[in-house]
């Protein structure tokens, strides 16, 4: 049987990796990197993370917390596909 986490939120994960391969993450993600390559691929997976807990929060309500189990519940939170503004 799958778990729901592995597929869940793929198309965040197939954007993010996208976004850090565009920007030459494959560099900057490597043990080896230091300085501005490293510093930027923070910031971006930073970004995506908090982007993704705005849609979370959007897409989630007090009504939910109440009625559904934790799995219900993160099961009713759509994929982030589209990056906000």
């Amino acid at each position: 049987m799958s778990n729901p986490r592995d597929k869940q939120f793929t198309g965040f994960a197939c954007r993010l990796l996208q976004e850090l391969l565009n920007q030459g993450a494959y560099v900057a993600i490597s043990e080896w990197a230091t300085g501005d390559d490293r510093a930027r691929s923070e910031q971006l997976i930073a970004r995506r993370a908090y982007d993704l807990v705005s849609h979370t929060l959007c897409n989630t309500g007090p009504m939910m917390i109440d009625c559904y189990s934790h799995e219900e519940q993160i099961a009713a939170i759509p994929d982030l596909t589209e990056w906000p503004d």
